[in-house]
This record gives structure tokens, sequence and C-alpha cells, in this order.
């Protein structure tokens, strides 16, 4: 009696267990598919980039002073030429001197660095001397002439300034920055003042060296912004590409090799400087071949996959890519126009799996 339990029990769960699998097999998996088609697809290179003027000047003075005017304030437009603020340059005395006893020290090792450069000149010719012990004269003369010109320089700019105690704008634009305040004293090197070009505004980014040689001078760019509420498709084009690279550290920390490349925009009225913006910059486009959703596209121990649907079947192929954009995959080999693919595959689905075909499918 109980052996006949037993078997009845066994009978029951393994009946249990079949209608399971059998209800599952029956209902199949549920997918969402799109016919696969032809049509365009473009890839760019994405990055962040700064709004900036190529005319834009930061004005400091090679002195000191105490600020006892300033005629302009932010966003005031400006000429060339024009005054933007008085200085007390009674501090300008003084540098004066200093840069006079700098030059009266210089004079005496110029007229000897210039007689051994000539002296040694006509030694050279007689062959005395080698070219390079000749050389060595002339490099050290030329050097002690170029710091007694910008000293020269300097004590002249000084005296313009000391004798009519203003600043001036060297450009004609907008000023975008005042950094001091009347009656604080401007320390030697320090900018008291910006200008810019706001007629004259370009976009700059820094691409990862590997990028940069993806692209070319009037590659198109797109460019958008939340805050500037943009969102231009080809915007403008690659203006020119730096040919250093230069070393960068990344929010992570990580030292990189980038370069910097500068855009230029076709409207450039809504732009705003120093604002940043983002930037697509367009490296390859192709017309008229197979695309599919991105999401479609897994890897699979180094290959490209997707399932296509096929008589209630989930059927596995293998792909060749070509470009990829945002959310579309180029197909160069693997499947062919009007197949069904199938979107998001989950990771129940694979081959020969059945499927339930969702109706609110989209197609390319």
């Amino acid at each position: 009696m109980k052996k006949k339990l037993i078997f009845m029990i066994i009978a029951v769960i393994l009946l249990i267990t079949a209608g399971s699998l059998y209800f599952k097999e029956g209902k199949g998996i549920e997918v969402d598919t799109e016919v696969v088609g032809k049509g365009n697809i473009r890839h760019f290179i994405e990055e962040v980039g700064t709004v900036k003027s190529h005319n834009q000047r930061e004005i400091s003075l090679n002195t000191s002073g105490i600020v006892s005017d300033l005629k302009c304030k932010i966003g005031d437009e400006v000429k060339e030429g024009d005054v933007l603020g008085t200085l007390d340059m009674d501090a300008s005395a003084l540098e004066i001197k200093s840069l006079e006893s700098k030059l009266s020290g210089l004079m005496p090792s110029y007229e000897e660095a210039l007689r051994d450069a000539q002296n040694n000149e006509a030694l050279y010719q007689q062959g005395a001397i080698s070219y390079e012990a000749y050389q060595e004269s002339k490099v050290l003369e030329q050097k002690i002439k170029s710091q007694i010109s910008e000293i020269q320089y300097n004590i002249k700019q000084l005296r313009e300034m000391k004798e009519n105690g203003s600043v001036s704008s060297p450009i004609s634009g907008v000023i975008t920055e005042i950094y001091v305040q009347e009656g604080e004293t401007v320390l030697n090197g320090n900018p008291i003042i910006e200008v810019a070009d706001l007629k004259d505004l370009y976009v700059e980014t820094d691409l990862l060296a590997g990028e940069a040689n993806d692209i070319v001078v009037n590659a198109p760019v797109s460019i958008s912004s939340d805050d500037l509420g943009l969102e231009l498709e080809d915007a403008g084009k690659v203006l020119k590409i730096h040919p250093k690279a230069h070393t960068k550290v990344s929010d992570l920390g990580i030292e990189q090799k980038r370069v910097t490349v500068e855009i230029q925009i076709k409207d450039i009225t809504q732009l705003k400087l120093g604002y940043d913006v983002d930037v697509e910059i367009l490296t390859q486009s192709r017309e008229n071949v197979l695309i599919v959703p991105e999401t479609a596209v897994f890897e699979m121990n180094g290959n490209q996959y997707v399932f296509l649907a096929e008589n209630e079947r989930a059927v596995l192929k293998q792909i060749e890519t070509g470009l990829e954009s945002k959310d579309k995959v180029e197909v160069i080999h693997g499947i062919s126009e009007n197949d069904r693919i199938i979107i998001s595959p989950d990771d129940q689905l694979e081959e020969g799996s059945k499927i339930v075909i969702i109706e609110n499918e989209s197609e390319v």
C-alpha cells in the first residue's frame, strides 16, 4: 500500500513538472522585434568644449601702481585705445630707476661680449679656432643684446604710463572681467581687466590623441547645451587641429594625452563666452547600408551576434559590424534586409527558444 502511494506521488510530481515545461514551451518568451532595413549612419566623436574668443586679452602691467579711477564696467563695449582706468604711478619711478640700474650693469658685459664675438669671428676665418667656439661667443653676445632690448622696451613703456597714468584697451571688444577695485594696489604682472571680441567666438575642445587622429579639418560638428538651450546639428566645422599633444589629468586622476581642436560655429549669436557645450565631430558616414538597433547586438566569445525571429523561434546569427552611432549599428555581413531582428534580447533567450512577438513593434 505504501509503495503504491509513493508511486502515485512520484507520478503526480512528474505530471506537474511535465505540464510546467509544456506550458513554458508552449507560451514562449515575449520579444520585441524590428524589420531590418537600410538607412544612413554617422559616427561621431563626443566631447565637451568651451566657448572662447580668438581675440581675448587680459591687460596687465609690467610695474606696480594704485588704481585711482576705473572708467569701465563689465559688459561695456570699448574700442582699441580707449582709456579703461587711471593709476597712481609713483611706483613707476622706482621701477624705472631699478631697470636703468640693471641696464647700466649690462652694458659693460655687452661691450665685452661684442668684442669677443668680433675677435672670434676673425680667428675663425683664419682657422685659429673652431666654428663652435665662434658660435658660442656669438650666442652670448646676442643673448645680452636681447636682454638689453627688453629692458629698454620696459623702460619706454613705464615712462609712457607714468606720463599719462592710464590703462588703454589693446583691442576693440567687450569688458568681460575686472579684477581690481579703485584704491587697490596692482602688482607687477597681475591682470587687471579682460577684454574680448564677442564677434569672434569659437568652441575649443580637447580630444584624446587617438580620437584626434580620426578627424580632419572642415569635418562637420554638431553642438548642444542645456544651459544655452541649444540643439544644433551641423552647427559648424573643425577649424584647426593643434599639431602638439599635451598631458591632461582626467577627473579620475588618470594622465591622458590630448590634442586641442578649434571649432568654427556658423551662428555665434547663440553662444556665450565661457560656457561649456557638448560637441559631436563627424568622423565617418555611410548611406544606404543595413542598420540595426544598438541594443540588438551583443558579444559572445569575442564575436558579435544578434537573434532573428523565424517561425516563432529565436535564431542566433553571427554578424560583422561596421560604423556605430548613438543607437544604431551598421551590419556588413550575417543578416539580410527584411530579416526580423529581436530587440534587446534577455538572458533567457537562446538558440531555438520559442518566442512570442510583442505587437507594438517598431520598424527601421
